[in-house]
C-alpha cells in the first residue's frame, strides 16, 4: 500500500471512530435528560429544553439563525396559551429569550450593547427600576417583558459577529410572522379551519367587529389589536424592501402576495389605531422614496389608494372597514375613554412621584381622580404614571435616537421600514397599551435595530454593502 493510500484508510478509521462517539454521547445525553425529567418533572424538563434549545440554536445556518427564532416568537400566542405560562404572564417568552441569549454567550459572541443600543438599555432600567420600587403596587410581571426584549437585544448584537444581515433577517422574521398570523386570521374568519382548534389550549381574545358582521379576526396573535399590530408592520417592512430592491421576479411577487395577506390581517382585526399607524409609515415611506417630486408622490400615494380601495371592493371587505370607522361598530365612547384617561392624567400629574408609582400603581391613582378603567389604553401615559417623567422620555429618545439614525444612513430599504415601522408603532402605542403584550418590547427594540447605520455609513463612506 502507498503511502497516501494508508494516509487516507488512517483519516477515513478516524471518522468512523469520531461518529460512534458523537452517537454515544447524544444516546447519553438523552438517557440523562430522561432520567433528570422522570426524577424532577418541571427542573429536569425545564433544564431539557434549555439544552436542546441551545443545540438547535447552535445547529441553524447562519442565514436563518435570527428569522427562524425571532418568528417563533412573533407567531406563538404565548400570552395565550392556557397553562404555558403557569402563574405568571410572560415566562415563555422571557424562556425563549435567555435560550437564544445563553446560545450566544456560550459561544463567547457576547458584546457590550451598551454602545449602540444604550437608549433601549436605558429604557430597560428605568421601568424595571420603577416597578421594582413600587412592587408593593402589584404588576411585577412587566420586569419579565423588559428583561426578555434585553436579552433579544443582546442576542442579536452578538450574532452579527457571524451574521452579515442581521436587519434582513430581523425584517424576514417580521415579514413572515405577520403573513403567517394574517393568514390564519383569515382562514379563521372564513370559517375554513378555527385557530383555537389548530393551537392546543388556545383562547384568544374576542372583540366585536358589529352585530352583523361578527367576531373581529385575531388568528394566532390572540388578540385583534395585536394582530393590527404586527399586519401593520409587516406590511410596511415588506412595501420598504419591494420598493427600495431590485429583486427576482419571484421574490418581488412572493412579497406582493405578503402584503396582500398582511393587510387583509390588518382590516379584519379591526384595529383603527393600527390602520392610522399604516397611513402614517405609508406616507413615511413615500417621503422617503418620492421626496424631490411632491406632486408625483401625491399622484402615486393617490392611485395606490384608490386601487386599495377597489381591492377592498371586490373582495368584500369593505363593510368591515367602513363599519369600524363610521358605522355602527364606531364608538365615540371609546374615544371618550381615551379623552377622560387624558384628562384623569392631566389632573393628578401632580401627584405622580419623580420615580412614578409602577405598572400597578397607575390604575389606583387614576380612580382617586374618579376615573375607573381597566387601563389607560396609551402607553405614554402608562410610562408617565410608572416611571415619571422620565419614562415617556426615555421611550421617546429610542424614537427620536433612532430616526435620526436612520435618516443619517444611505438609501436603502433598511432605512426606509426603519422610519415607516418606528412611525408607525409611536402612532400606534397611543391608542392602547400595547406593551402589555411580552413579545412587543422585543419586537420594538427589533424594528429600532433595522435602522441602524451600516459600517460603511459609520466610518463615513457612502459605498453601499447590501
Amino acid at each position: 500500500m502507498t503511502e497516501g493510500g494508508a494516509l487516507a484508510v488512517l483519516q477515513s478509521n478516524g471518522k468512523a471512530s469520531r461518529m460512534p462517539t458523537k452517537a454515544i454521547a447524544l444516546a447519553l445525553l438523552l438517557v440523562l435528560g430522561g432520567a433528570a425529567i422522570v426524577a424532577y418533572p418541571e427542573a429536569g424538563a425545564l433544564a431539557c429544553l434549555t439544552v436542546w434549545g441551545i443545540a438547535l440554536a447552535w445547529g441553524l445556518s447562519r442565514e436563518l439563525a435570527i428569522a427562524i427564532p425571532f418568528a417563533l416568537l412573533l407567531i406563538v400566542p404565548a400570552d395565550h396559551i392556557v397553562g404555558l405560562n403557569g402563574s405568571t404572564l410572560g415566562l415563555a417568552v422571557l424562556g425563549g429569550a435567555t435560550i437564544l441569549f445563553l446560545s450566544s454567550l456560550l459561544r463567547g459572541h457576547f458584546r457590550n450593547p451598551l454602545e449602540r443600543d444604550w437608549d433601549c438599555l436605558a429604557l430597560v432600567a428605568v421601568l424595571v427600576t420603577a416597578t421594582l420600587l413600587q412592587a408593593r403596587s402589584g404588576e411585577v410581571r412587566g420586569i419579565l417583558f423588559w428583561a426578555a426584549a434585553a436579552m433579544i437585544l443582546c442576542w442579536l448584537r452578538a450574532e452579527e459577529r457571524e451574521c452579515r444581515s442581521v436587519s434582513a433577517q430581523i425584517a424576514v422574521a417580521i415579514i413572515a410572522a405577520g403573513a403567517i398570523s394574517s393568514m390564519v386570521a383569515i382562514v379563521d374568519f372564513v370559517g375554513i379551519v378555527k385557530a383555537s382548534a389548530v393551537v392546543p389550549r388556545y383562547e384568544p381574545a374576542q372583540l366585536d367587529f358589529a352585530d352583523t358582521l361578527g367576531l373581529r379576526a385575531s388568528g394566532i396573535s390572540g388578540h385583534p389589536l395585536r394582530l393590527g399590530t404586527l399586519s401593520m408592520v409587516s406590511s410596511l417592512v415588506t412595501l420598504s424592501w419591494l420598493i427600495e430592491r431590485k429583486g427576482s421576479d419571484r421574490y418581488r411577487t412572493l412579497a406582493l402576495v405578503a402584503i396582500a395577506i398582511t393587510l387583509a390581517g390588518l382590516v379584519l382585526s379591526g384595529a383603527r389605531g393600527s390602520w392610522v399607524g399604516f397611513v402614517v409609515g405609508y406616507i413615511a415611506i413615500s417621503s422617503q422614496r418620492w421626496g424631490r417630486a411632491a406632486l408625483r408622490a401625491l399622484w402615486r400615494s393617490t392611485i395606490l389608494f384608490a386601487g386599495f380601495g377597489v381591492l377592498l371592493l371586490l373582495t368584500g371587505l369593505w363593510p368591515f372597514v367602513y363599519e369600524r370607522l363610521f358605522g355602527s361598530a364606531f364608538h365615540p365612547g371609546s374615544i371618550g375613554q381615551r379623552l377622560a384617561a387624558l384628562q384623569s392624567v392631566l389632573i393628578i400629574w401632580r401627584d405622580v412621584p419623580l420615580f412614578g408609582v409602577g405598572f400597578g400603581g397607575a390604575v389606583d391613582l387614576t380612580q382617586k381622580a374618579g376615573l375607573r378603567l381597566p387601563n389607560l389604553e396609551n402607553d405614554y401615559l402608562r410610562f408617565f404614571l410608572t416611571a415619571g417623567i422620565v419614562g415617556p422620555v426615555s421611550l421617546l429618545t429610542i424614537g427620536v435616537r433612532r430616526v435620526l439614525l436612520a435618516l443619517r444612513d444611505i438609501p436603502s430599504w433598511r432605512r426606509t421600514a426603519a422610519l415607516a415601522a418606528l412611525l408607525s408603532l409611536f402612532v400606534n402605542i397611543a391608542t392602547y397599551n400595547l406593551f402589555s403584550w411580552s413579545v412587543a418590547p422585543a419586537l420594538f427594540f427589533a424594528v429600532a435595530m433595522i435602522g441602524d447605520p451600516t459600517p460603511s455609513t459609520r466610518r463615513g463612506s457612502l459605498q453601499r454593502i447590501e
